[in-house]
C-alpha cells in the first residue's frame, strides 16, 4: 500500500487495528528512535533499553485495540514505553531500594508513581544522581562520571537528593478545609 507514509500518525493506528502491518511498520519507522531514546535516557545501559524497548513494541501490538483515534498515537505510545519501563524497574527490585532510602521512618510504603512524581521536582542533575545510583544501580565511582564531579561531591549529591526526597515524600497531606 502506497502513501503511508503520508498519513497522520492516528490514521496509521487505526489501519493497524485492522490487521495492516505496512501501517505498523511505517509507525515503528517514525518513533523507533525516538522511543528507544527515551528508554536509553532513563537506562542508560543500552542492553536495558534494547530490552525494554522491545517490550514497549510488544504491549503495542498485545493492547492496539485499546486505541482511540480521538487522541494522540504518540501520547498513547509513549504511556505504553513509561509503563513498560516501570514495570522492568519493579521486577529489577530496584524500587524497594529506593523505597528503604526514602521511607526510614515512615509507616506507610510509598508507591513507586509518588516517588516519580517527588523525583521529578528535583533538579535535572540530583535527577540523575537517584537514578542512576538507585535505578541503574552505579557506583559512586560511575556517578562522578556521569555528574562530571568527583565521587565524593557525587556521594552528597544523592545524600541531599533523599533529604528533599524524604521532605516531599513525607509531607502531611493537605487537607480539604481552606479555600485558596
Amino acid at each position: 500500500m502506497t502513501g503511508l507514509g503520508l498519513k497522520s500518525d492516528e490514521d496509521l493506528m487505526v489501519l493497524y487495528q485492522a490487521g495492516n502491518l505496512n501501517a505498523f511498520s511505517t509507525l515503528f519507522s517514525r518513533f523507533e528512535r525516538p522511543v528507544f531514546s527515551y528508554l536509553k535516557s532513563k537506562l542508560s545501559k543500552k542492553e536495558l533499553a534494547e530490552e525494554v524497548f522491545q517490550d514497549c513494541f510488544m504491549k503495542l501490538h498485545r493492547s492496539r485495540f485499546l486505541y482511540d483515534p480521538k487522541y494522540p498515537f504518540k501520547a498513547f505510545l509513549f504511556t505504553i514505553a513509561r509503563t513498560v519501563l516501570i514495570d522492568h524497574f519493579r521486577k529489577s527490585g530496584r524500587e524497594i531500594q529506593l523505597q528503604i532510602e526514602l521511607t526510614e521512618n515512615a509507616e506507610d510504603e510509598l508507591s513507586m508513581e509518588a516517588v516519580e512524581v517527588a523525583l521529578s521536582s528535583l533538579p535535572p542533575r540530583e535527577q540523575t544522581a537517584i537514578t542512576g545510583r538507585f535505578i541503574e544501580d552505579k557506583t559512586f565511582q560511575e556517578l562522578a562520571v556521569l555528574l562530571d564531579t568527583s565521587e565524593v561531591n557525587a556521594r552528597q549529591i544523592i545524600s541531599r537528593s533523599i533529604s528533599k526526597l524524604k521532605k516531599i515524600l513525607l509531607r502531611p497531606p493537605q487537607t480539604g478545609g481552606s479555600k485558596t
